[in-house]
């Protein structure tokens, strides 16, 4: 026998199997955006930081991502002494969970790296 069936052509079937660059749409993953939308990766790390330098956005070891920053001084009256502490620092996280911190104590941080954005 010669030939075979290796040159017939069976009609509604694409010569070649497709192959797809990109997922169709009800299978995509939505992305988490870190870096705000500016285009530019920020690279994050785990580190210990003191409570007035967290911002909102990162992530608090225990307690969750910061979503407020509040920070207060605390300042004296006339004749009053000066607290070896002054800042106050009241975290709120996404589900709405309050956390006040001293601003010189220090808190284990998922944040930018040294030198990386905030």
């Amino acid at each position: 026998m010669d030939g075979g069936i290796e040159g017939v052509r069976v009609s509604g079937v694409p010569a070649h199997p497709q192959v797809r660059t990109k997922l169709p749409t009800p299978f995509q993953r939505p992305r988490i955006d870190l870096d705000g939308g500016t285009g530019r990766q920020v690279r994050r790390e785990w580190r210990t930081v003191l409570a007035n330098r967290i911002g909102e956005g990162d992530t608090v070891a225990g307690f969750g991502t910061i979503y407020e920053v509040t920070e207060i001084l605390n300042l004296p009256g006339r004749g009053e002494r000066v607290p070896d502490d002054p800042w106050t620092v009241t975290l709120t996280n996404m589900l709405g969970e309050r956390r006040v911190l001293r601003g010189s104590e220090p808190v284990f941080v998922f944040t930018a790296a040294d030198g990386e954005g905030s």
